[in-house]
């Protein structure tokens, strides 16, 4: 009898564990070898405060050279952070991007434009992720979807966003907020992008 109820209990463990998922690996990952780096979508980007003075060198100009930026310094952390080859198709996040203008900033801060509060909406990211052309017709696509930057509270906030390509099904979209901080324009925004997790 003892042994029998040893062996009920024993059994009843492994359920509830096996339920848990403990040692099950649920990365929406874990069957690709490679991911696609998609780019910097800057579209949909909120600029708050005075730092955003000058919007004929910001578009599309410095939002070039902070995806061309990121491509240089931060593939291979990527690469290494995640555990996949990186592949790059980026272009289409460019022609995006040339839709984004100086009617996203807002030099004077309201109530609404804290970077606790987010601009973007589920809604609005699963539409973005299904107007990227891309060269690539499968696997899983990474973009980062900037959200807020924000020079009263010296900080920046992106959605760090991976899709299928093929369907594009958002699987997964996390918001993050850094700090931003450097020398000279380019630099202190970028490290708000630079230092954003990629682990989904």
């Amino acid at each position: 009898m003892r042994k029998k109820i040893i062996n009920t209990a024993i059994v009843f463990i492994a359920v509830v564990v096996s339920g848990l998922g403990f040692g099950k690996d649920k990365s929406p990952l874990s069957a690709v070898d490679s991911v696609v780096w998609v780019g910097i979508d800057f579209s949909l980007v909120k600029m708050v405060g005075p730092d955003f003075n000058k919007p004929d060198e910001i578009f599309p100009g410095m939002l070039d050279k902070w995806n061309n930026l990121f491509v240089k310094e931060r593939l291979k952390k990527i690469s290494s952070e995640i555990d996949k080859e990186i592949e790059v198709d980026i272009e289409g996040v460019f022609e995006v991007n040339k839709k984004a203008s100086k009617a996203q900033i807002k030099p004077f801060p309201g109530p609404d434009d804290s970077i606790k509060k987010s601009n973007i909406s589920n809604e609005a990211i699963a539409k973005q992720v299904k107007g990227y052309a891309l060269k690539s017709k499968s696997g899983i696509g990474l973009v980062f979807i900037a959200d807020c930057f924000n020079k009263i509270e010296k900080a920046g906030s992106i959605y760090v966003v991976y899709f299928d390509i093929a369907t594009r099904d958002v699987i997964s979209s996390k918001r993050q907020v850094n700090d931003a901080g450097g020398f000279g324009f380019r630099n202190f925004w970028f490290r708000t992008i630079k230092d954003a997790s990629v682990k989904p």
